[in-house]
């Protein structure tokens, strides 16, 4: 009888140390961040979350979006290497972008024919560079932008994000 409530007592004991190591009976903190301009979609982002991505998201009265995260979540939507995939197919068709150290600046290179494929996916990196910045506190994030042609040389768009907006005239160009 004493053995088997000392095994009991050795497995129970075993099964709270695996919980406790684990995390699963810790509580996660978690911090709310809200996006003013969101440059991929809000809606294609609140429809294509998980749980294991976020804790929460979901739009604000004034069209701004609000995660909450955990921070490995945060850890993780702010890493700008994510979307480093993406620009394979880009690379492909003559594209190229590149950011600044901190994501503050972003050049857009792409050939005649090829700005209009690519205008997507500079809203895409903007949105990479906004979520860096807020997500490593700065709330007043700013992006300088600028498209050039590199068939010419010609710069095609220069603004400031989200001050300024981009104009997409230039791709008919």
């Amino acid at each position: 009888m004493i053995q088997k409530k000392r095994l009991l007592a050795l497995f129970l004991g075993a099964v709270m140390l695996c919980v406790l190591l684990s995390g699963c009976g810790q509580t996660k903190e978690t911090k709310a961040y809200a996006f003013h301009d969101v440059y991929i979609g809000a809606e294609y982002l609140l429809n294509n979350h998980d749980r294991s991505s976020c804790e929460d998201m979901y739009l604000n009265e004034d069209g701004s979006l609000t995660m909450v995260l955990t921070e490995a979540q945060r850890k993780h939507w702010a890493n700008p290497r994510q979307v480093e995939a993406i620009l394979l197919p880009l690379q492909m068709m003559g594209v190229s972008i590149s950011y600044h150290q901190d994501y503050t600046q972003m050049t857009v290179s792409a050939p005649d024919g090829v700005a209009e494929a690519a205008a997507p996916m500079i809203c895409n990196f903007a949105w990479v560079a906004e979520l860096y910045q807020v997500l490593n506190g700065n709330e007043s994030w700013s992006l300088d932008v600028t498209v050039i042609n590199s068939d010419t040389g010609q710069i095609l768009q220069q603004v400031t994000l989200p001050d300024e907006e981009l104009d997409w005239s230039f791709i008919g160009q």
